[in-house]
């Protein structure tokens, strides 16, 4: 990755990678929440897992935890449409 321009990056390479990974995340978060809202928190993480992977996508340990227990618990916006 390019590092240039005032802050430090070429945000013609940055945001559309930034934009990328949190299009993968969200489809990830949202397809799990949607089939495990509710459930025990170690299920939900472990769906998030799969669906990380499957997203090609490496989310840090405290990021996944987090959103396996806002899922567990019912938390969290709505469905995006």
């Amino acid at each position: 990755m390019e590092i240039s321009g005032a802050g430090g990056y070429d945000e013609d390479i940055i945001v559309p990678y930034v934009r990328e990974r949190l299009e993968k995340y969200l489809r990830a978060f949202d397809g799990v929440r949607t089939t495990h809202r509710g459930r025990p928190v170690s299920e939900v993480r472990s769906a998030l897992d799969k669906a990380f992977e499957a997203e090609d996508l490496e989310v840090w340990n405290e990021v996944r935890d987090d959103a396996a227990r806002v899922i567990s618990e019912g938390r969290g916006p709505a469905q995006s449409t």
